[in-house]
């Protein structure tokens, strides 16, 4: 770095103020790095861009203040879902995947998320077997490759799923597979969670094993330079997770692992968060430790099929909400009156109120009596005794509608009053909306030495442009410098007329190859 640079040209005789607005609009990848060559003085602006662009991105996930945009690539991964992915040395990383019409991948992707363009490496080695659903994991200069899972042929008929046991190690500098082998065998797994511990020590949990597609919640540890499998089985002490799958898992350090979410099959889904808690070198001598969920209002509807991504002390995912809430941005006016968020339709019901009172609006009109007599009911024919009935049931469903809508707006009340926020301007999330919205999951008690361990949902967030992605599952999501990046999935498609948060339409389910950017507002998202 030249520490006595002068430059009279016209870029060097402009204020900081305006350096800092210019390189603003440039990419915070490999362009702040080669800035900061150039003289002190750019070095500096550099640094306070730095920690601007790191406030603005902690502060977006409290004001709603966040925006997408999708890239859309003629050179670039093809639609697929359940594909593995990992950020390592600005560039991220997909491998595999199935297809809509769950045909398997092998192929390896990477995004430079200094350009944003998506390339296919010349990779060489012994390639893994095409496969979907399994765990893609950084360490030192390599990946990680373990497990997955293949749909059979079509045929012959009747085989069976194909679990992999396969371990390959992907050099990112020579872009060369390796293979190992064990002299003792290995877990067959797929939809299971991996990670690095102790410099070494790789360790997955649970997943579906390949008897018959049954899950465990069995802790397998694997020393990564002796090639020693360490299978823990059995916990005595304590209590510990039931079997599952598509969960996500997280290092918070040496000595502890995170697990949120999962799936234990047909309508069993899984919100718990669990710490595995490794004290010593024995791998043993491990124990699970169950963490206290706040506000489970404002996580979202399902944990199973989305991916998390930890930025520092908060976990982030995108998905569907599970609370009612309406379609609009609170303003100082409006927090004064927090019933005004509320939305009256309530999830999964094809009949409201409004359509009760319509029917009954139209019985009146026939001059049918709602409670008549017993001289005049012996009068009525058989249709329209019949009509009654259903009208006196439709009353009870109605009274049965209006109480679930007294005790939403109770509950509401009483969360909203309680919420500094409100005095904020911010975009609330609704729960008919096709859109996919932001959770937060706040970590950060779990690095405090207290032993009341507990973790909070944040309010959700949502943002609706040409740009949101529509509901998506089985989608891959990572953590970028001050972004987030959004690939592919399975997509809900439905038919829209207009951007609007409820709506009615035909839906059903498509493989996208979507790239997404999620940054705050105020930031720029560069591309070439």
């Amino acid at each position: 770095m030249n520490e006595d640079f002068q430059d009279h040209s016209a870029i060097g005789i402009l204020p900081e103020e305006l350096l800092e607005k210019i390189f603003s609009y440039t990419s915070q990848y490999r362009d702040y790095d080669n800035i900061c060559l150039v003289c002190k003085k750019w070095n500096r602006i550099i640094d306070g861009l730095r920690k601007l662009n790191k406030s603005t991105f902690d502060e977006c996930f409290q004001n709603g203040q966040i925006y997408f945009r999708c890239f859309e690539n003629t050179h670039s991964p093809s639609h697929r879902h359940s594909h593995s992915s990992v950020v390592f040395n600005q560039t991220m990383y997909i491998f595999g995947g199935l297809s809509g019409t769950s045909t398997s991948y092998n192929d390896l992707w990477t995004l430079d998320l200094n350009t944003k363009i998506w390339s296919r490496p010349s990779t060489t080695g012994n390639y893994p077997s095409p496969k979907a659903a399994a765990t893609l994991t950084p360490y030192k200069n390599n990946l990680i490759l373990y497990g997955g899972y293949s749909h059979p042929y079509s045929y012959p008929f009747n085989q069976q799923v194909n679990f992999f046991d396969e371990f390959h190690i992907y050099d990112t500098i020579t872009s060369f597979w390796t293979q190992k082998l064990f002299p003792h065998d290995s877990p067959k797994l797929a939809g299971h969670s991996a990670s690095v511990i102790k410099n070494n020590i790789l360790v997955l949990f649970a997943g579906c094993n390949a008897s018959l597609g049954n899950k465990t919640n069995s802790i397998h540890c694997l020393n990564i330079e002796t090639n020693e499998w360490i299978f823990v089985d059995k916990i005595i002490d304590g209590p510990k997770p039931d079997p599952r799958y598509g969960h996500s898992q997280f290092t918070l350090d040496d000595n502890r692992i995170l697990v949120i979410g999962g799936c234990g099959g047909p309508n069993k889904q899984f919100v718990d968060v669990w710490i595995l808690n490794f004290p010593t070198d024995d791998l043993n001598n491990c124990f699970w430790v169950p963490i206290t969920v706040n506000n489970l209002i404002n996580s979202p509807i399902q944990f199973y099929c989305i991916p998390f991504v930890q930025c520092e002390q908060k976990l982030i995912t995108l998905g569907r909400p599970r609370a009612s809430f309406s379609y609009q941005t609170l303003t100082e006016v409006e927090s004064k009156n927090p019933l005004t968020i509320y939305n009256n339709q309530i999830e999964d019901r094809r009949c409201t109120c409004s359509s009760i009172d319509k029917i009954v609006e139209i019985k009146k009109e026939e001059n049918i009596e709602e409670k008549p007599s017993e001289a005049n009911l012996n009068l009525l024919n058989k249709s329209q005794r019949n009509t009654i009935k259903r009208l006196e049931a439709l009353k009870k469903i109605a009274n049965k509608f209006n109480q679930l809508k007294n005790e939403k707006e109770a509950k509401l009340n009483q969360m909203l009053s309680s919420t500094n926020t409100l005095n904020k301007t911010r975009t609330h999330c609704i729960l008919h909306s096709k859109f996919m919205q932001i959770f937060v999951l706040d970590i950060n008690a779990l690095f405090k030495t207290n032993e009341n361990l507990n973790v909070e949902w944040q309010f959700p967030i949502a943002h609706f442009s040409s740009h949101t992605p529509l509901e998506t599952i089985l989608y891959s999501l990572a953590n970028g410098k001050d972004e987030l990046i959004l690939f592919g999935g399975m997509e809900l498609e439905s038919q829209i007329s207009n951007l609007k948060p409820n709506y009615d339409g035909q839906q059903q389910h498509k493989v996208t190859n979507k790239t997404y950017i999620m940054k705050p507002k105020g930031l720029h998202i560069t591309s070439n």
